[in-house]
């Protein structure tokens, strides 16, 4: 591993302190984390949000309501619920951060599409307001 000298604001100095004592890690590995799951988050919000909306434009209404109610399975959320607490608790192994970014990723994407498939459906005259309920 390599090192590097990174002058912090004392607040975040102490935030990081915190959360590493909290997580029984050492003050380095707190900070490797932290800019590795920054990463991974500035990497899911670099793609083309547009090109990955726009097959939407062209489904039928059908495929926008399956689309605009669709849901993260209950698996996968309990999966995604259970590895947020740990990393409150105690903090991820590197294979765990990788799967909640993973989850979370997939989460993300699901609420961009049922949104546009939602404002696509109020577009073209239907009633969406059942989606808001869910």
């Amino acid at each position: 591993m390599t090192s590097v000298t990174v002058q912090l604001p004392e607040q975040l100095l102490r935030s990081v302190k915190q959360r590493a004592a909290k997580r029984r890690q050492p003050l380095n590995r707190q900070v490797a984390d932290l800019i590795e799951s920054g990463l991974a988050q500035l990497d899911w919000w670099e793609i083309d949000i547009d090109e990955m909306l726009q097959p939407l434009e062209a489904m039928s209404d059908a495929d926008l309501w399956q689309a605009a109610e669709s849901r993260l399975s209950v698996k996968l959320s309990r999966r995604l619920e259970s590895l947020h607490s740990k990393r409150q608790r105690e903090g991820l192994t590197k294979d765990e951060r990788e799967q909640a970014r993973r989850l979370t990723e997939q989460y993300e994407r699901g609420l961009l599409i049922r949104a546009r498939a939602a404002a696509l459906l109020k577009t073209r005259g239907h009633d969406v307001s059942r989606l808001l309920t869910k």
